[in-house]
Parts: structure tokens; sequence; C-alpha cells
């Protein structure tokens, strides 16, 4: 893991968030808030964001969770293949306002058993680790925005997933009423 500075936990943003559009000029602005865990400094200058993740995991282990897919696919019809864990975090480095952040996961009830797992996301195409997400923000900001004016386009209608595992957890269940 190596050497690094401490530098403060539970740091909660409230931030906008500039939507690009399709021509790249601002679209709109989303009021957006973020708690982090833990920031830290690392020694080569990265700032490494933590996610702790203390509950029952919700599949098979930390290391799956920690992959990720095409960027691109995060957010269309396949994002079942990205951990909801692995998108927060990317999602709080992208809004953090500074250059060369790593965004990691702990999952403390996995470390329990083996302190030595890696909490780096690692990027699936290549298998190398997403230490620097400045190489992936681009890409997932372009997703990101082109999401976010899909939700928020009066012309495009709410409906329901197609795939049903999506509503297990879902907070929005009693609205859609899907069983």
């Amino acid at each position: 893991m190596g050497r690094f500075h401490y530098i403060e936990s539970e740091k909660k943003d409230n931030l906008l968030y500039s939507v690009a559009g399709e021509d790249g000029k601002e679209a709109f602005q989303l009021n957006m808030v973020a708690i982090y865990d833990r920031i830290d400094r690392l020694e080569n200058g990265t700032l490494r964001i933590i996610d702790y993740k203390t509950g029952k995991p919700k599949d098979d282990n930390s290391k799956s969770r920690l992959n990720v897919p095409e960027i691109a696919t995060i957010f269309g019809e396949n994002s079942a293949k990205c951990s909801l864990e692995a998108f927060q975090v990317m999602l709080y480095a992208l809004i953090y306002p500074e250059p060369r952040v790593s965004s990691n996961l702990y999952f403390v009830r996995d470390f329990h058993g083996d302190p030595t797992l890696s909490t780096e996301l690692f990027y699936e195409p290549t298998g190398q680790s997403i230490s620097n997400f400045d190489l992936y923000k681009e890409t997932f900001k372009r997703e990101f925005d082109r999401l976010m004016r899909e939700i928020f386009n009066p012309n495009i209608p709410f409906v329901q997933a197609d795939d049903q595992k999506s509503c297990k957890y879902c907070p929005f269940i009693s609205i859609c009423r899907r069983k």
C-alpha cells in the first residue's frame, strides 16, 4: 500500500455539477452531494478516495466488485456488469475538484480475513489498476452527462427496468409497483 498522508474523513461536499450537452457546452446544472468516507494523499501525489463498505456483500466477492468493464457499458443495458460501489466511487473521482485521483473500495468484512486485499479498481479490458482516474475521466464524464441528459429529458418517459433483478434493492419499487 505504501506511505500516505491522511487528509480527512466524512468530508461532505455540496456542489453544482455542469452537465454538458451533445455540443460540449453546458446544458444544465445538477445539485449534488457527496460524502467521501476517507481521503488520503499518496507518496506520488495522487489523491486516494476510499469508500468503506461495511454491509454484507450482495455478490460473490470484493475482487469482482473491483473490476470495471468498458466505461460505456457501465451506463448502458449491461450496467449490471459494474458494481454500484465502483460506479459510486468513480463518480466521486469525477466530481472531486483535483486531478490525479484514485478510486478505492474498502470492503471491511473481506479485510478481516485477508488484510492484503486490494482496494483499487481495475479496468477489465486491460487488467490495469485505475490508480489515476484522469485516464478514464473524459469517457466517464461523457457517458454520465449523456445519462443525465436522458434522465432529465421531459420527452423521454420513465419506464420500468427490463431486468427485474435491478428492482430487488430499488428504493422506488413502491412508486413503479413492480413485484
